[in-house]
């Protein structure tokens, strides 16, 4: 089967397919670094809440699926926030600002589902690159990022400029960490 580019804005309402079991995903969101390789996906799966993805995904016309089992997800919070500090994602709903997301948090305490540090969610939305920013005199919006078919690296960052003209970046182009937002202080 050929391989399929995958973009964000595909990484939703999807299954995701483990050696043990599949389930319904939200939302897939890979966090890169500056050099665009995906350190981790975080995965919001219905049922389980949020959950950090090590290993890598394979997107597939049926969903995307990965050699690894549920036992091997981890918890959101997994990764120390100062991590975040070098990573972003792209999350053009802001799931992480709406009400939705934030009473669907409300459901810790149920088994295996914690409640989420604060302080752990304003630097996940602070490496949010959803963002206008400048480059070489232009002014441009993130409209999306494509990845590899096996979400390990960026591929594209897709952006319009202010008269709506389309215009892709590719690595070395432009640096995604001046994309970020800066973090509230402690």
């Amino acid at each position: 089967m050929a391989d399929l580019p995958t973009n964000q804005l595909r990484l939703v309402d999807l299954r995701i397919h483990f050696q043990d079991r599949s389930w319904p995903l939200s939302h897939a969101f890979p966090f890169a670094d500056a050099r665009w390789r995906v350190a981790f996906v975080l995965l919001e799966i219905y049922g389980l809440g949020l959950r950090i993805q090590w290993e890598s995904l394979e997107a597939r016309p049926d969903g995307l699926h990965t050699r690894s089992s549920t036992k091997e997800l981890q918890l959101l919070g997994s990764i120390p926030r100062g991590d975040l500090a070098g990573l972003v994602h792209f999350d053009p709903w802001w799931v992480f600002k709406s009400p939705v997301f934030l009473m669907a948090q409300g459901t810790a305490g149920a088994p295996g589902v914690l409640a989420p540090d604060p302080a752990w969610i304003e630097a996940v939305k602070a490496s949010n690159i959803a963002v206008r920013f400048e480059h070489e005199g232009h002014r441009y919006t993130v409209e999306d990022l494509v990845f590899d078919p096996g979400l390990r690296r960026i591929e594209e960052v897709r952006t319009r400029d202010r008269w709506s003209r389309p215009r892709t970046f590719r690595y070395g182009e432009i640096e995604l960490l001046r994309l970020r937002r800066p973090a509230p202080h402690p």
